[in-house]
């Protein structure tokens, strides 16, 4: 009897080479990790050329003209550290590893339509009438890809376009799409341009019969209020909703302070000058007004609406209820009961009590840094507390000192944000507090002293969340767009110290 193990092994062999070549090696991880070079302004990728030779440059669009810096793709955390020495050698000292879940993304369909090594030049616009790039980053290569595609029929009914276009090598491929980092200008060096050629409609064409239809004039629009009451049909744990409803017996909301627009001085007239013969002409004399240093105001804290619904209250009266202060439902309204068991948790919650005592012993609301008492939030107690408990938490203490400095200036654009957030920055930063929150309660289940020092953070978190929402609604914000807003805030007090315990 002949052995059957050769013919086996060798079948084995073919098969495996018989395959098509996968759009590059992705290793089984749950995470991947770049290094975050840093928020600029106005920011070209030749400004990073002395750090490009050590991983591809890419840029993240983050409110107005602002752009988030990253470099390179790397399968670990420590291969990302090693290239993160060399790129604080070269005059980054507040860049840091940024952590990226995989399973927070999705599989989707793309095209592959070129494959370049690290540090040739790519001319990106020779690839633009195949549709929206992207760059996939695996080592030292640079795939150039396009998508995305909603199935794999679709992608190949694209692909055979594609490859009249010019790309004759292109393939279907799958890929997650945390992968993928979208071509700009910033990446490109220039504007690009999408070319007619890209217009190529797909065969076969059949032609349709013009049909004339009159000109009509629109009539004016009528401008609606952005004060509009949102849907209540909306989910609780989902959106905030506000609820109409008669005037409750509470106390009224203090005045607000208005802000002026500018603090700029004036300056006063010109004094009086005296009178001279004709023959001598005296020059005018302008009295110099006193210079007054005007520092910014703080905000005080908003009156918090009871009758919105919202997740932040939610999610505060389920902590407040372990803990034995809350009695109420979980309504979601931050009502007078919900009030004054956040005063009894205060006044009576052991963890609580020392964070605060270490918070007044500050002179700032951190030692290590954090923010400065010129912060306009910083009378806020929530955020105080919140601050220094985050701090206590720091599993990281260097990469937080770097993350800081970063996240300030991010702040400060959100305190005088006039616009929402995008879609897509709503969507992320809501999977950026559930990840943080997954992280939080896996680390506390693990050991009841984490249980303990997790639970004065819960309850600031979510009790400074309400507020900030309450801060924004003030502004004219809706409910939703106040949400986002909100939680964008916190991501810049905790994310410095808290974002390795991210799932």
């Amino acid at each position: 009897m002949k052995p059957i193990y050769t013919p086996l092994i060798l079948l084995i062999v073919l098969l495996a080479f018989s395959q098509k070549p996968t759009l590059f090696a992705q290793a089984p991880a749950n995470h991947t990790f770049s290094i975050h070079i840093g928020t600029f302004v106005k920011a070209e990728v030749s400004d990073f050329d002395n750090i490009r030779p050590f991983g591809f440059v890419y840029a993240e669009k983050f409110r107005n003209n602002m752009l988030k810096i990253f470099l390179g793709e790397f399968p670990t955390e420590g291969i990302a550290n090693q290239s993160l020495d060399q790129i604080k050698a070269k005059g980054y000292p507040d860049a840091f590893v940024l952590r990226r879940n995989l399973q927070q993304g999705e599989k989707v369909h793309i095209l592959q339509l070129d494959s370049r090594e690290l540090g040739q030049n790519i001319v990106w616009q020779n690839y633009m009438q195949a549709g929206p790039l992207y760059a996939v980053l695996d080592n030292r290569q640079v795939n150039v890809v396009t998508g995305v595609f909603e199935n794999e029929a679709e992608a190949n009914q694209r692909l055979s376009i594609v490859q009249q276009l010019g790309f004759p090598n292109a393939s279907v491929g799958t890929i997650n799409n945390i992968y993928l980092h979208e071509i700009s200008a910033f990446e490109a060096g220039k504007e690009l341009l999408v070319p007619d050629v890209a217009l190529v409609v797909e065969s076969p064409v059949v032609e349709t019969p013009v049909v004339e239809t009159p000109i009509i004039e629109e009539a004016p629009v009528e401008v609606v209020s952005e004060t509009s009451t949102p849907s209540t049909s909306e989910s609780v744990l989902e959106t905030i909703e506000e609820v109409a409803s008669a005037p409750v017996e509470e106390a009224t909301p203090p005045a607000v302070e208005m802000i002026p627009d500018s603090y700029d001085e004036v300056l006063t007239s010109r004094s009086p000058i005296a009178e001279t013969p004709p023959v001598m002409e005296v020059p005018p004399v302008v009295e110099i007004p006193e210079v007054v240093e005007v520092k910014p105001a703080r905000i005080d804290q908003p009156y918090i609406r009871p009758k919105v619904k919202r997740t932040s209250a939610i999610e505060l009266q389920k902590v407040l209820k372990v803990e034995g202060a809350y009695t109420g439902s979980l309504d979601g309204y931050y009502g007078r009961g919900t009030k004054g068991a956040y005063a009894k948790i205060l006044a009576a919650h052991p963890y609580v009590n020392r964070y605060q005592t270490l918070a007044q012993k500050e002179e700032k609301w951190t030692s290590k840094g954090g923010i400065e008492k010129d912060d306009l939030f910083s009378d806020w107690e929530s955020l105080q507390l919140l601050n220094t408990i985050a701090n206590d938490l720091d599993r990281n203490p260097a990469v937080s000192k770097s993350m800081q400095k970063e996240y300030a200036a991010i702040r400060a654009e959100l305190y005088t944000s006039t616009i929402p957030l995008s879609t897509p920055e709503q969507k992320a930063i809501i999977e950026w507090n559930t990840s943080l929150w997954k992280g939080l309660d896996t680390w506390a289940d693990k050991d009841p002293i984490h249980k303990k020092m997790t639970t004065p953070l819960k309850i600031t978190y979510y009790q400074s969340m309400v507020l900030l929402e309450d801060y924004f609604m003030d502004k004219k914000f809706k409910p939703l767009e106040a949400k986002g807003l909100a939680l964008s805030v916190l991501q810049t007090l905790v994310a410095p110290y808290l974002e390795s315990y991210r799932m």
